[in-house]
């Protein structure tokens, strides 16, 4: 009965590892085809050096406070524009020249193109459903024509605008997903595509406050689609 007994207990250890080793292989492969077919970004993010995966379904959520670049120029419609002159250049509204100092400046509606600095509007051109300086309207016309050459100013905002790409050279904090994930870059490339938000200049930074498709960022590389951030430097990240 002893030898029958222990016989009986090596044929069940021996059934037992053949039916973990079939559930192992057949785990593995059906991960295989679940990420080569169905979820190839769940293979990607498994083996990617990921620093983070929750992304807004518009896109991902980006803040910025980074130096500006020597120059910018946007053309787009922009649902508010807030301008602190400091000293204006030329200024016409309509058909009406203005010399200001030290005003505010607010365009809603604006539709045009404007070029700046850090320090200087080099121009703006375009049309706004109303135009404030100082809080007082300077007409009640529905479109107004404005025109700005070569004016300094202490602070831009750009609400509610898009911007289809921009990249530069630049150093700060960039802020992702609500500070799911912080990046500092040193002296490197910054670029965004088809970014939806908020902008704010001054002399001493750029911030940034909405969502984009796509973001590089030094090395990192941030894509929505993929919905993930990776380290370009990383060999096991690299997609074509």
């Amino acid at each position: 009965m002893e030898s029958t007994q222990l016989i009986h207990r090596q044929k069940k250890s021996k059934h037992h590892i053949w039916m973990t080793l079939i559930l192992i292989f057949a785990g593995i492969l059906g991960f295989l085809v679940y990420t080569s077919f169905y979820n190839p970004d769940l293979g990607f993010s498994l083996t990617g050096n990921v620093i983070q995966e929750n992304f807004d379904e518009t896109g991902i959520k980006i803040s910025t406070h980074v130096e500006p670049p020597e120059e910018m120029t946007i053309k787009t419609e922009i649902e508010k524009l807030e301008i602190k002159i400091q000293e204006t250049g030329s200024l016409t509204i309509g058909k009406e020249n203005f010399e200001l100092k030290k005003a505010s400046l607010i365009l809603d509606n604006f539709n045009g193109k404007i070029s700046f600095n850090k320090d200087e509007i080099i121009e703006l051109d375009g049309k706004a459903s109303k135009v404030f300086v100082d809080g007082i309207p300077i007409s009640n016309k529905d479109k107004l024509e404005i025109n700005i050459q070569n004016s300094k100013y202490s602070f831009l905002k750009l609400n509610n605008f898009y911007l289809d790409s921009l990249s530069y050279i630049t150093s700060g904090r960039i802020k992702l997903n609500n500070e799911k994930a912080i990046i500092n870059i040193d002296n490197e490339e910054f670029k965004i595509k088809k970014f939806r938000g908020t902008l704010e200049i001054n002399s001493q930074e750029l911030r940034l406050n909405g969502y984009a498709d796509e973001s590089n960022l030094g090395t990192i590389d941030v894509r929505s689609n993929q919905k993930t951030v990776v380290n370009k430097n990383s060999e096991e990240t690299k997609t074509s």
